[in-house]
Order: C-alpha cells, then structure tokens, then sequence
C-alpha cells in the first residue's frame, strides 16, 4: 500500500484506478462447488484450503525482509547471498507462493481454455463450477510437491519496486500429465519478489538465496508480469510503461527466450546440463 493505503490499478488500455488491497482481487464464489442431482443440491466450499498461506504470509513477508536487510547491510554487498533455513519453513513459503498462482485470472483462464477443448456445450454456471473443481485439483496436486528439492531466489531491489497483475509468471498447468520443472515468480510486496525452481538436477545445499535487483531485473520481472496478465497490472507509486504485450489482452507465456531463465542460472546448485 502507498501512504494512503491504497493501490493503483493499471489496466491495458492505459486507464488508472485507485483500489484498497481487498478490493484490488475479488472473484466472488470462485472457492465453491455446487453438486446438484435430483432432488438434492449439495454446495461445498474449499475456501479453507487456503486458510494456512493466507494466514501465514505476514510472518513468512517479515522473515524475508529480515533476509533481504541482512544482505543489504552487509559491508562489501555480494550479488547474492546464502541463506539457511528449516525445511518447514521453505515449505509454507512454496505454498504461499502456489497459492498466489493457482486463485490468479490467469490460472483459472487456463482451466477454461482446457474445459472448452472437451466441453463446448456447458453453461455458464457449469463452466464456473468446472473451474473450481479444476483449480481444487490442480492445487492439491502441486501442493504434494511441496518444497521438495526446489531452491528459492529472493529479489530485493535498492531501488524501483515490483509491480503485481492478474497473471503472473509459472510454469504450472492444471491436470497435464507431463509438467515441466515447476518454476514460479511471485511478487509478495512491491520490494520482494521470490523465485522457486524445481530443476531436473541440482545440489541440496543453499535452498534459498537473496539476489540485490538492480533496475535491469527488475525490468524483467515487471516485464513478466505484463506477459502474463490480461487486463490489469497494480502497483504502488511507480507507473510501469505499458508494454505491447499486455495491450494484446491476453494471458501469454515466454516461448524461445525466457528471460528468467537466466535468473534461475543464477541460483547456486542448480544443473542444467545432466551429467549422463
């Protein structure tokens, strides 16, 4: 939030808004599933699947910050730092990050997309209760996952800030059989952005990291969040330039040259080259 407790809402055609926080992202009933059969009409809500990250992100934001000032104070200030943690901890903060991605637009258009391939007939209330049984599974399924081996990358600009979206950058697909190495890019404040990776191969050892983002990354991680947003960005008092990808009104994805694939080279321990 700026000083007046509020956010600004960008859409792609330039428009300004000024939102509070709550009502910057609210899709209502999107955590319900309604069961209708004869006679009998059975709601179920799985809202409180998200009770624990929800409730767990202001202690999780402060113990990054507490990282990213660590480094920040340090006398000669390395690019990036290792840090240790518990692996409870590691793991609240890949479920506060799931969480983010799987109730964003982008997510639930994805799930859409997918439904319309088989199903071209439904209403549209089916269609809305479609998606929540699909975001439930997507989201239970990853969740096993866990941190698992996955190494995290945290962004601390010394100058600039993040911007947020209705999209934001992920490699996670609802219900596909084959997944990719689940990689997430998460803005949590306009000041701390994290990166998770899953690699094929990597070393255990460090498990988190902090990087110092200079404007250049974070031009990059603003620049992901507009390709993976349709129709709004936030942010808190400095206006991102509008790029043509997101006046495209669509949720996109990097194909060829990823640009935060070179941020995740970066992480010590990860392998992309396999050794057999």
């Amino acid at each position: 939030m700026d000083d007046e407790g509020g956010i600004s809402r960008l859409s792609a055609q330039g428009e300004i808004a000024r939102l509070t926080p709550s009502g910057a992202a609210n899709i209502s009933g999107g955590h319900n599933i309604e069961f209708v059969g004869e006679g009998i009409s059975i709601l179920e809500t799985f809202e409180d699947l998200f009770d624990r990250p929800d409730s767990s992100f202001p202690g999780l934001v402060k113990w990054l910050e507490s990282l990213a000032d660590a480094h920040l104070e340090m006398e000669r200030r390395p690019l990036c730092v290792a840090h240790s943690s518990d692996e409870q901890r590691l793991d609240l903060l890949y479920e506060c990050m799931l969480s983010l991605v799987v109730r964003s637009p982008m997510f639930r258009s994805r799930i859409h997309r997918g439904i319309e391939r088989f199903n071209r007939w439904s209403t549209k209330k089916q269609y809305k209760q479609l998606v929540a049984a699909n975001l439930k599974q997507s989201y239970s399924e990853f969740l096993q996952h866990r941190a698992s081996r996955g190494k995290f990358m945290v962004l601390t600009p010394t100058g600039g800030e993040f911007i947020f979206g209705d999209g934001c950058y992920n490699t996670i697909y609802p219900n596909s059989q084959l997944h990719p190495p689940i990689r997430m890019l998460v803005a949590l404040t306009p000041v701390l952005a994290v990166l998770y990776e899953l690699p094929m191969a990597c070393l255990v050892e460090p498990r988190i990291v902090t990087r110092i983002a200079n404007e250049r990354v974070i031009g990059v991680v603003n620049d992901a969040v507009q390709v993976y947003s349709r129709d709004y960005v936030f942010y808190r008092g400095i206006r991102p330039p509008i790029r043509d990808f997101f006046q495209q009104r669509e949720h996109l994805v990097f194909s060829g040259n990823d640009p935060i694939s070179d941020l995740v080279a970066e992480i010590p321990g990860i392998e992309f080259d396999m050794p057999w």
